[in-house]
């Protein structure tokens, strides 16, 4: 191999390296929360405006770009306990209330 063949690998390698970086990065952050209980949707807001949903079942934030469930009446509490979401495609249940939080 000469110089210039591994100039131009290394080259194209890099260029790779910092496309592959950039998709990872825009990609993966959400930017829409969809909250919805018995198959209707009953709300769908930016995942970037803090706001509280109370509603009566479970209590669910969002706040700095992350949804939790802060509160819920069910017994196993597993919604609660379940880590804040914030990237596409993330989900938290409450399957007693029937309520799913999606970040799209």
């Amino acid at each position: 191999m000469k110089k210039a063949d591994v100039k131009l690998i290394i080259c194209l390698a890099a260029v790779g390296v910092i496309l592959l970086a950039v998709v990872l990065l825009c990609s993966k952050t959400g930017k829409t929360v969809v909250i919805t209980q018995n198959n209707k949707q009953i709300y769908s807001g930016s995942l970037y405006e803090d706001k509280v949903i109370d509603l009566k079942t479970n209590v669910i934030e969002i706040k700095n770009g992350k949804v939790d469930v802060k509160e819920a009446v069910c017994k196993n509490q597993i919604c609660v306990k379940h880590k804040q979401i914030s990237k596409k495609g993330e989900q938290i249940a409450c399957i007693p209330n029937k309520i799913l939080i999606t970040v799209e």
